[in-house]
Formats: C-alpha cells, sequence, structure tokens
C-alpha cells in the first residue's frame, strides 16, 4: 500500500511538470510575432516594386527611343515666312528633362518669333512626364527604404524564430521524455498492482489454511484430553510406527544372531583351503612379522577349463549299442549316455559338469 502512494505522489509531480511545460509552450508561441503575415506582406511588398521597377524602365525606353512613333512627330510649320529649322525639331524630340527645355527655349525664340502651339503642349507634355517619373522615382525610393525595414525585422524575426523553434524542440524532446516516462511508470504502477492483487489473494489463503489448521489444533487437543486420538489417522499411523519398529528391532536381533554364529564357527572352523599370509617376514636382524596392510599380494585365479562338453565317436557309438538293450524302457538315450560318462569319468573331470 506505501508503495502504491509513493507511485501515486510520483505520477502526480510528473504532470504537474509536464502542465508547466505545456504552459510554457504555449507562452513561448505567443510571445513570437506572426511570422507567416509579415513574410506574406514582405512578399507583396517586393512583387509591387518589382512592377514599379518594370513600370519605370517601359516608359524610360519609350521617352529615351527615337523610333517610337508614338512618342514625337515631326512639326513643319512657317512662321514670319521662314521654315522651322529640322536641327531644332530633333533636339525638341530628345528633350528628357525641363533643364533641357529651358536651354532649347532661346534658341527657338532666337529663331522665330514666338513657340508654336504644339511647341507648348510637347513642352507641357515633358513637365508632365519628368513629375510622374519623379513621383515614380520617389515611390520607389520609399519601396526601397520599407523594403530595407522589412528585410531587418524579417532577418531579426527570423533569427528569433530560430531561437524559437531551438527551444520548442527542446521542450518538445523533454515532453516526449516526459510522456515515456510516466507510460513506464504506468505500466510499471499496474505490475506492481497486479503483483499487489496476487499477494493479496495469497495472503486471505494463507489466512484461511492458519485459521483451518488452528481449528484442526484445537479438535486435535480436545481429542486428546478426552484420551482419543487427535485425528482419525493418528491411530493407524501409529500402529504402523509401531510395528516398523519391531521389525526393524527383529532385523537387528537376527542379524546380531547371524554374526555371532559366524564369529563362533570362524573361531573354531576346520577348513581345508590354503591359507593366504596376511603379513610378511623384513630383512632385518629381528625378524619380526609385519602386516601388509591394504597391499596385500595378490593371486592370480587358475585358469578354468571349458565347461562345455563334446561327446566324442566311441560315446556315440556305445550309446548307439546300448539302444537295443533298453528295448520297451523310456529312459532317453542322452541321460543313458551321461550317465555312462559320469558314471566313467572320476572326480577329476567335475569342472566339466559344472
Amino acid at each position: 500500500m506505501l508503495m502504491n502512494n509513493a507511485r501515486e505522489e510520483e505520477i502526480r509531480t510528473l504532470r504537474i511538470k509536464l502542465a508547466d511545460l505545456y504552459r510554457e509552450v504555449e507562452v513561448v508561441r505567443q510571445s513570437v510575432p506572426k511570422i507567416k503575415e509579415l513574410e506574406e506582406q514582405l512578399e507583396q511588398m517586393t512583387e509591387d516594386i518589382d512592377d514599379e521597377r518594370w513600370k519605370v524602365e517601359v516608359l524610360e525606353n519609350d521617352l529615351t527611343n527615337p523610333k517610337n512613333p508614338y512618342r514625337w512627330r515631326l512639326i513643319k510649320r512657317t512662321t514670319a515666312g521662314r521654315d522651322f529649322p529640322a536641327e531644332t525639331e530633333n533636339t525638341m524630340q530628345s528633350v528628357k528633362g525641363t533643364t533641357q527645355a529651358s536651354v532649347l527655349t532661346p534658341r527657338i525664340r532666337s529663331g522665330v518669333d514666338g513657340p508654336s502651339d504644339e511647341f507648348l503642349h510637347l513642352q507641357q507634355r515633358c513637365q508632365e512626364l519628368e513629375e510622374r517619373v519623379n513621383a515614380i522615382n520617389e515611390r520607389i525610393r520609399e519601396k526601397d527604404l520599407i523594403l530595407e525595414e522589412v528585410t531587418e525585422l524579417s532577418s531579426r524575426l527570423s533569427d528569433q524564430a530560430k531561437t524559437g523553434r531551438e527551444f520548442t524542440l527542446a521542450l518538445a524532446k523533454q515532453v516526449n521524455s516526459h510522456h515515456s516516462s510516466i507510460r513506464a511508470k504506468t505500466r510499471q504502477m499496474m505490475a506492481t498492482v497486479s503483483e499487489l492483487s496476487v499477494f493479496q489473494a495469497s495472503a486471505i489463503q494463507l489466512q484461511q489454511d492458519v485459521q483451518r489448521l488452528e481449528g484442526l489444533v484445537e479438535e486435535a487437543e480436545r481429542l486428546m484430553e478426552q484420551g482419543e486420538a487427535p485425528f482419525l489417522e493418528a491411530e493407524e499411523r501409529y500402529l504402523r510406527e509401531v510395528e516398523a519398529k519391531r521389525r526393524h528391532a527383529s532385523i537387528s536381533r537376527r542379524r546380531k544372531e547371524v554374526e555371532a554364529e559366524l564369529t563362533a564357527a570362524s573361531a573354531g572352523l576346520v577348513t581345508t583351503a590354503e591359507q593366504r599370509p596376511n603379513a610378511y617376514i623384513p630383512d632385518d636382524e629381528l625378524g619380526v612379522p609385519k602386516p601388509y596392510g591394504a597391499l596385500v599380494p595378490f593371486k592370480p585365479t587358475p585358469t578354468l577349463q571349458s565347461s562345455r562338453f563334446y561327446r566324442g565317436q566311441v560315446e556315440g557309438h556305445q550309446s548307439r549299442e546300448a539302444q537295443p538293450r533298453l528295448g520297451n524302457s523310456k529312459v532317453p538315450v542322452d541321460q543313458v549316455s551321461s550317465r555312462r560318462f559320469h558314471a566313467f569319468k572320476g572326480p577329476n573331470h567335475l569342472s566339466v559338469t559344472h
């Protein structure tokens, strides 16, 4: 139970740490600006600047290209009986700014009495185009400044985002490690709970066994106080033990009697067996015999003859001669021959009939 409480306390602590980590991750996410929106705004501004630059380039090419028929026209007009000089017309077609127009104006006035309406219209048109170009250049410079600022901000934000990603990755790894540790602790706790349930079941079973045995002991004590057997098999077991002790005592007694008889027989035994020496006389001055001990001389066994008997030709002839003499007797021939053999052989051939 104490182990289970400790596991629950550890799980609660890990859950609190996990909630703190989630809170830190959420704070970091809120502190990081909206990078995606800023990147989209930067991309839109870059596209606008590219469009404006393209327009300026097109307008500049149209203004500086003398082969463009839509930006100039040839003026053929006479004033006070004089033709308009061609050199002055070509110079007017290549006008780009107010400075060049102011330089050309005295030349035109020196050649004629006064400027024509078309020249004034062209001059006004050039001024308008220059103003438009200047306005477009100002817008381009503003866009460039904005682009530089946005680029700097985006670089800072990208650095912050990279730092935030690294921090978020570290936090995610830590969260994953805590998740894995929580899962491991949960599995371990489940295993501990299962072991605890098994131990509780075994403890209940053992408690029941103890109660049953206590009841048996009380019943046995009560029966013994009454002079009876403590349980049903006690008397039979007691009788078996008494019988076993009696048999053991009788066997021991018989063994002792046999040993006593053997000892008495060996003391007055008369035998024709060859006596084996158990001592030797050393080569010294005293000549006192010494026992062999464990190194008694070995006496080899005599070589035995073959125990199988082969009947010879003479014995076979004698058995055939004895058959008509027997007549109607039912004695087998082998027994007759064997009897003759035993009768013929002496005691020296006893080893053959073993």
